[in-house]
């Protein structure tokens, strides 16, 4: 797949981005080269950098399981991609058991990890290792586990697949399962699946989806995955009543009309 050049954007203070330390990152890519079964976990800072073209190109490179963030406010990686398992989960226990037979977990723009509700368990399977890639000092200093490296993840993207091994000889894991059931219950109130359902057959090619409900985002990915950059915002939280400001801010950071076939989920 053929790439279209980075342009790196400065962070929400306008600073330039930060190039990782090239050294550290080269120790990086000879941990995830030497991997046998790794998982990729792209977050929102890697959309908002522009490495939504680099994480596929690093993904393919390395043939390796990708999953979404958990609470993810921004999308960076196609959830309609032949790598991608589904969504990490939200508990401890949920991501740890997701994460079971996964060597190496490479987490990249986004924190390690975000978690609602509690339910107690590994913070890691036994056997597994992570690395960090942020741009945020204090994501980096909040992780529980693992070895971080501040750096624009971006410019980490890029560097790595100049850095990093083929993974083509290793077998890729199964895509995510969409089994797409819509519940069979006449006369009732409409179910999340079939909100999803309806607006994934009429969702116009460039529409930008604004998500707060946080306990139906496993349904929205069955059924509306994000294809492309920069067209799924949320709150991260699901926290009600902010998908006006943010379908305010989707439009002006792309470009669009203030009606222009925006739908909010």
């Amino acid at each position: 797949m053929e790439r279209a050049p980075v342009r790196f954007r400065p962070g929400a203070d306008g600073e330039r981005p930060r190039r990782p330390d090239t050294e550290r990152l080269r120790g990086f890519a000879d941990r995830i080269s030497a991997s046998r079964r790794r998982a990729l976990v792209f977050g929102p800072e890697v959309d908002r950098a522009g490495g939504w073209d680099g994480a596929v190109a690093l993904a393919e490179k390395l043939r390796a399981a990708v999953y979404g963030a958990p609470l993810l406010d921004r999308a960076s990686f196609p959830e309609d991609h032949p790598l991608f398992g589904g969504p990490l989960g939200m508990s401890v226990k949920t991501i740890s058991d997701r994460l079971t037979g996964h060597d190496l977990v490479v987490v990249i723009g986004a924190e390690v990890f975000r978690y609602y509700p509690y339910v107690p368990g590994d913070y890691l399977p036994d056997g597994t290792e992570l690395l960090q890639i942020t741009g945020t000092p204090g994501v980096a200093a909040a992780a529980r586990m693992g070895d971080s490296l501040l750096g624009d993840p971006a410019m980490a993207i890029e560097l790595l697949l100049d850095m990093v091994a083929e993974g083509s000889t290793r077998t890729a894991l199964e895509p995510m399962a969409r089994p797409r059931e819509l519940p069979q219950v006449p006369n009732s109130p409409l179910t999340p699946p079939e909100v999803y359902a309806t607006l994934s057959k009429v969702r116009p090619p460039d529409a930008v989806i604004v998500n707060e409900s946080t306990s139906t985002m496993a349904q929205q990915v069955e059924w509306l995955p994000t294809v492309r950059t920069g067209s799924f915002f949320a709150t991260a939280s699901g926290g009600i009543g902010w998908s006006p400001r943010l379908r305010w801010a989707s439009r002006s950071a792309t470009g669009t009309g203030a009606s222009n076939g925006r739908w909010s989920a």
